[in-house]
């Protein structure tokens, strides 16, 4: 099984679609905005994902998993408030190549703090 595609548009842009955190895809056309990510960056702001660090809690533990169930709610309502209207695709740092794009990382810490 193939675990990682890479989608190339006019041989110049590639996205892998495992690293996309918003938007379709499909619906990519070269010419459209697309922002990059460093999801764990943004996850470190959160006070649920500082609670899994200083209490050093396991994956798969129920307070482990019902914590980052909250962290995950609160990065993807950041990202889709950002985001929308203004990029096709957001996509994790290093998932796109030869192509332009704009680093909402920052931006996302910053809205967080609003």
């Amino acid at each position: 099984m193939i675990t990682s595609l890479i989608l190339t548009f006019f041989m110049n842009v590639s996205i892998d679609p495992e690293s996309v955190r918003y938007g379709d895809i499909d619906s990519f056309k070269e010419g459209d905005a697309i922002a990059v990510i460093d999801s764990k960056e943004v996850y470190k702001i959160f006070d649920e994902y500082k609670v899994i660090k200083k209490e050093k809690l396991q994956p798969g533990t129920a307070r482990y998993n019902s914590l980052m169930s909250t962290c995950t709610k609160k990065y993807k309502k950041l990202l889709k408030r950002h985001a929308s209207g203004r990029y096709v695709l957001v996509v994790e740092v290093g998932g796109v190549t030869d192509y332009k794009t704009t680093d909402i990382t920052r931006t996302l810490i910053d809205l967080n703090r609003l």
